[in-house]
């Protein structure tokens, strides 16, 4: 199980190491010189501790270099689009002086007794503060990747929030009776596959092939498209 966050196309997602995945916002200028704007990293689900705000602590306080120290900020609790509790947790790397190195902006997603990270890295809290809206959208679009799980937890995991949201661009179809659109959906879903091939997407061909049964069980288990 990871964890999965829906990026907008201008930040470029790649594998990281230890099982993550890092997500980076570009900044000013280009080539290796460049400062990205923002780094974000995400990545497996596991079991949630028992000491739950000392680990969060510790999480937010990881991989400080030598001479370095994390200083701890604010804490606040949300809601996920979906309903889930999320937990955020502000801290700042600092040099020996007090000087702030990076802000550092720990997301944690509680899905029952499991728990994810995401830790959201800018240059200063100003920065930060700047791009709190669409920080705040990203982190709120979590869901678990399960296409290893069993199709039916997809159910369990995609819990809708009890409040009112507007409609999503990837809400489930309902079924559909004319080829020609049924066609027309599976096209358009095959195209946003091949571009970030995602459980979502793939949960929702699926879908759409419930009127071929055939096809329609490869597409749950994640299989190759046709």
């Amino acid at each position: 199980m990871h964890l999965w966050l829906n990026f907008p196309a201008s930040w470029d997602l790649k594998e990281a190491s230890s099982d993550k995945y890092l997500a980076i916002m570009s900044g000013p200028g280009s080539g290796p010189a460049s400062v990205p704007d923002a780094l974000v990293t995400y990545g497996p689900i596991g079991a949630r501790p028992d000491e739950l705000r000392a680990w969060m602590e510790q999480i937010a306080q990881s991989d400080a270099p030598a001479g370095t120290r994390v200083r701890l900020g604010t804490a606040q609790e949300l809601v996920s689009h979906a309903g889930w509790p999320l937990h955020l947790l502000q801290a700042d790397l600092v040099d020996g002086k007090g000087n702030v190195l990076e802000a550092r902006l720990c997301a944690f997603f509680l899905f029952m007794e499991h728990i994810a990270v995401a830790t959201v890295r800018t240059r200063d809290r100003a920065r930060q503060e700047a791009l709190s809206q669409e920080l705040l959208q990203i982190l709120a679009s979590r869901r678990p990747d399960w296409r290893s799980e069993p199709v039916c937890l997809a159910e369990l995991w995609d819990l809708e929030s009890p409040k009112p949201a507007p409609p999503r661009a990837d809400a489930r179809p309902q079924p559909m009776v004319d080829t020609a659109e049924l066609a027309a959906l599976l096209a358009q879903v095959d195209v946003e596959l091949a571009a970030r091939p995602t459980p979502r997407e793939q949960l929702r061909r699926g879908q759409l092939l419930l009127q071929r049964p055939a096809e329609a069980l490869p597409a749950f288990r994640g299989g190759p498209l046709r």
